[in-house]
């Protein structure tokens, strides 16, 4: 049998118990962070990548609609051959507009917080 703890020897325990738990939250919180921030850096780069295979494949293909003639036989100019395509934009700053707070991350606030509270 266990010898009975007096009740500051309860507390005592008890209040190591839950530092104990918080310094393993505050780790675990740090390295779900780091993770995310790393996803997001291969993220990144993954975006730019496939944003310049789409700028490529773009200006392969108006060089190919500039270069073929129409049914009549003449080679369009660059308007027409751009007619028929999206206008392309810049991946950011569509990010950026769409984010609201201009950190490419999405959510809102770019202070760092998840909910806005200043604790650590």
């Amino acid at each position: 049998k266990r010898p009975r703890l007096s009740s500051t020897e309860r507390l005592e325990r008890s209040r190591e118990r839950n530092r104990i738990h918080a310094r393993k939250t505050r780790q675990r919180k740090k390295a779900q962070l780091t993770n995310l921030q790393e996803e997001m850096e291969a993220l990144k780069e993954k975006n730019a990548e496939l944003s310049q295979a789409v700028n490529k494949h773009m200006a392969a293909i108006v060089l190919l609609v500039l270069r073929a003639p129409d049914s009549s036989g003449k080679t369009p100019g660059l308007e027409e051959a751009l007619g028929g395509l999206p206008p392309l934009m810049d991946m950011e700053s569509s990010v950026k507009e769409e984010d609201g707070d201009g950190d490419g991350c999405g959510g809102g606030s770019s202070n760092g917080s998840v909910n806005g509270s200043t604790e650590g």
